[in-house]
This record gives C-alpha cells, sequence and structure tokens, in this order.
C-alpha cells in the first residue's frame, strides 16, 4: 500500500498539492486508491472500504475485487477493481464472480445513513437500526466497475492481424463479450460504458507495443457505470482512451474520466415538502377509512311475549368515500355475534359509497331461551357490536321488556310458585325456589279444573 501511494503521488507532480488521499485498499494483485481535492475533502464523508476474494475455491484473493463507498455532498457513491477469472473459455464463471461479487461485497451501515426526517424502525423485526444494515454495492447513487474484467472476443475471425493492422479494430467489438452478456443481461445489467475508440489492450509483448500471436486480442480492461433509477443522465463520459505508451506489462492501461452529476440537499426546504408530503399523505389516509352513517344507536323493541317475534330494522349507510365492509362480531363475553333469542340479518355485508342496506333484527323467545328470561335471570338486554373492516366499531344497545308467563316455564319452577309469575320479581323466584315448598301450579289446576268441570259434557275424559 505504502509503496503504491509513494509512486502515485510521485507520478502526479505539482497536483499532488492539490489532492489528498481518502481511502485505499489492495488485496493481492488489486489496487485502489481514492484522492479527492483538498478544497473538497469536507463534503466526502462515510468513506469504507470492502474487499472479496472470489479466485481459487471461490475465495482466495488471486481473482476477486476491491471496492470504497463514500458520499459526496449528499450524493452515495461506491467505486469497485475487480480482476476476474482468465481465459477466453471461462465466460459464464466470469458472469458468476460478478453477481457473487455484487452479493458479497458490502458496506457497514452508519448515522449518516439513517434518514432524520423518518423513524428509525427496526430492519424486518431484528432489531436493528437503519444504521446497521449492511449496504451493498448498489445501495449507492453512482457505482463505478472497473479492472481486468477479462472478457475476450467469442470468436476468431482467422483475420484479425490484418484487421488490427489496417486500424479496423472496432469492426470487432461485434465480438466482444462484455458487450454480449450485457446485452442478454447474463451480467452487468443496466451497467453503461463510454465509446471503445482505441485497439484491444490485450494481450501484449512486455516492453513493446506488438500484440502476442499466441493470444486472442481483446478488450479486458475495462470501465463501465451503473446509475440509481432516477439518476439515469447524471454521468457523462468525458475521455475513454488506452496508453499505448506504457509497455510495462502485457496489458495496456485503460483511463477514463467522467463527470457525475452531484446534489446538496437543502435541508429545510427538503423537511418543508418532507410534511406537506406527510400531510398529504394523512389527507389520503382519512380519505381512505371508510365511515358509515347507523340510524340508531339504541333498538327498543317493546313488550315481548312467548312465540311471538318481534321485528325491527336497522339502517347501515356509506358515508365515506370508498367501498365498506361491515360485519356484527362477537364480544369478550360471548362467542356468538348475538344472544341466542337475537337474529340479524344480514350480519355482514358490502355497501358502495353512497348505498345502505336495512338490517333486520328479530327478536323471538321460545323454549330454547325462555327459562332464564322467564324467572327473570337474564333480561332482553346486549350490546351488539357492528365493525367496519380498517374503520371504527358502532355500539348498539337492543333492549325488549320480556312479559314472563306461565308459557316457557318449566314444571320444575311452576310448582313452587304460588302467585302470577308475572308479577314475580327475581328476588321472588329465588325465594320459591329456595323454600322447598311444592304445590300445584295455579295455571295446572285452572285447567285440570276447567276439563273437569266442562269436559265431561263433551265427552272428554282426564
Amino acid at each position: 500500500d505504502m509503496e503504491w501511494t509513494e509512486a502515485v503521488e510521485r507520478s502526479m507532480g505539482g497536483a499532488k498539492q492539490k489532492l489528498v488521499k481518502v481511502a485505499s485498499k489492495q488485496l493481492i494483485g488489486m489496487f485502489i486508491m481514492v484522492y479527492v481535492r483538498t478544497d473538497m475533502v469536507d463534503v466526502v464523508t462515510d468513506v469504507q472500504m470492502a474487499s472479496v476474494g472470489c479466485g481459487i475455491m471461490g475465495m482466495v484473493g488471486n481473482k476477486g475485487a476491491v471496492a470504497v463507498r463514500l458520499t459526496f455532498r449528499d450524493t452515495p457513491m461506491c467505486f469497485v477493481c475487480a480482476h476476474l477469472a482468465h481465459d477466453g473459455a471461462q465466460v459464464e464463471r466470469r458472469n458468476a464472480q460478478f453477481h457473487d461479487l455484487s452479493r458479497r461485497l458490502t458496506f457497514a451501515g452508519s448515522a449518516a445513513d439513517a434518514d432524520p426526517l423518518t423513524p428509525s424502525a427496526d430492519v424486518v423485526g431484528s432489531g436493528a437500526t437503519e444504521a446497521d444494515r449492511m449496504h451493498s454495492v448498489f445501495d449507492h447513487s453512482y457505482v463505478v466497475w472497473f479492472g481486468d474484467l477479462n472478457y475476450r472476443l467469442a470468436i476468431d475471425t482467422g483475420d484479425m492481424d490484418e484487421i488490427l493492422a489496417r486500424g479496423e479494430h472496432r469492426s470487432l467489438l461485434g465480438l466482444d463479450q462484455l458487450q454480449i452478456v450485457r446485452m442478454n443481461k447474463q451480467a452487468f445489467a443496466g451497467f453503461e460504458e463510454g465509446h471503445i475508440d482505441f485497439a484491444p489492450t490485450y494481450k501484449y509483448i512486455v516492453g513493446t507495443s506488438e500484440y502476442d500471436a499466441r493470444r486472442r486480442p481483446a478488450w479486458c480492461d475495462r470501465v463501465l457505470w451503473w446509475t440509481r433509477p432516477g439518476c439515469e443522465d447524471g454521468v457523462q463520459s468525458e475521455a475513454y482512451e488506452s496508453v499505448d505508451s506504457v509497455c510495462t506489462s502485457d496489458h495496456k492501461p485503460v483511463r477514463a474520466q467522467l463527470g457525475l452529476d452531484v446534489w446538496r440537499v437543502d435541508v429545510e426546504q427538503r423537511r418543508a415538502v418532507f410534511l406537506e408530503v406527510l400531510r398529504e399523505l394523512d389527507r389520503y389516509e382519512n380519505e381512505c377509512i371508510p365511515t358509515a352513517n347507523v340510524e340508531a344507536t339504541t333498538v327498543d323493541f317493546g313488550d315481548v311475549y312467548f312465540g311471538r317475534a318481534v321485528r325491527r330494522q336497522l339502517r347501515v349507510g356509506n358515508s365515506g368515500q370508498v367501498p365498506l365492509e361491515y360485519g356484527f362480531v362477537a364480544t369478550p363475553n360471548r362467542a356468538a355475534v348475538a344472544p341466542g333469542w337475537l337474529r340479524i340479518s344480514p350480519e355482514h355485508g358490502m355497501l358502495l359509497p353512497g348505498q345502505h342496506v336495512d338490517v333486520e333484527l328479530v327478536i323471538s323467545v321460545d323454549e330454547r331461551t325462555s327459562a332464564p328470561l322467564s324467572t327473570r335471570q337474564e333480561d332482553l338486554d346486549d350490546i351488539l357490536v357492528l365493525h367496519l373492516t380498517r374503520g371504527r366499531d358502532y355500539f348498539i344497545q337492543v333492549h325488549g321488556a320480556y312479559q314472563v308467563s306461565v308459557y316457557g316455564m318449566s314444571l320444575d319452577v311452576l310448582v313452587h310458585c304460588k302467585g302470577a309469575v308475572r308479577n314475580m320479581t327475581r328476588a321472588d323466584f329465588e325465594q320459591c325456589l329456595r323454600s322447598g315448598q311444592f304445590s300445584v301450579p295455579r295455571s295446572m289446576w285452572l285447567l285440570i279444573d276447567f276439563l273437569s268441570r266442562y269436559g265431561v259434557d263433551r265427552g272428554l275424559t282426564l
């Protein structure tokens, strides 16, 4: 690292005084350095480095990538220097290595990533905040990916030497594996590249500018970029060229000059826009909340007699701007939506805005439900809960005055009653049942007496 830094800075000449190194990362033969102008150092924040090997056994660093992420003003960007599998036939392996590096190159989150205008919610309920979340290469506005990507020409046309000698290398670009896999979205999908107007950069005889006849020439060394949606026009390719004068390697170095649009957020204006959006969302949310117009919150059935059904109607209307789903629901004290003596029709349904429905409520006391009502252990009183899906609950009280009679009352109770049951209170019933005294129920006595007096004359017998 230090030797490379000193060598690079020696080559800068007088420009070294205007630049400062903010990051560097090495992985065997891969090395990345990031310099920033001295007058811009203060606007560069959240600088982080990462490296991943994907060579031998998929882990060794003879192949892989080193990366640097940073935020310039309010624009996050990432730079990746990669070295992928060699050999012309290994195009699928290079594709796989690109996807592997894209997945494994990650950076730790930081407080700078957290949006001060939004809550620091847990990430997928894990207990980790936004600042703890790992960021991938593509969690940035811009990604610049460069290095010895090792993509070759798909086939040997047999006359490459003549084509290159005539300077017609651009006719070979249609055979470039990288352009083919990008077009087919097999790797580097969504990436862009400057116009290639230079000869293949591989493979040269070291110390010369002559191609090695034992290898097929190719554009192995590339510079590409990717932009997040919304930043598509944010990169301008100002220069893209190889340096033919450098002969110390079997590759010719490639350099690119890119212009990147960056932005600086006006915090106060952003806050004002954010609050305005919140108000609009609140208004929209309120408009989407279903509301109902319930005709009454109390339904009185009046006097109710055994075996006589009493009906009432409750009108429910949709007074909101969205479809309304309604339904009567059970309460914590009762598993059913209504007591046994009350029927509701319909119990649930849907109404479009402006529509209404007349819900029929029917009280009917029969032999199944009369026992606790006859001894005044229960009353015809209940509270129904009308629930709106994604909306509020409406509470509707129903009331009726049950007229106690011997109808529906068991003989076990009647034999303890000495007076008119309709005039008895709950305490009277409890006292009679505890007394242990039995008598012929008055209603039974009257019935038998009638049959005794008049039944014989009519041919009736007991």
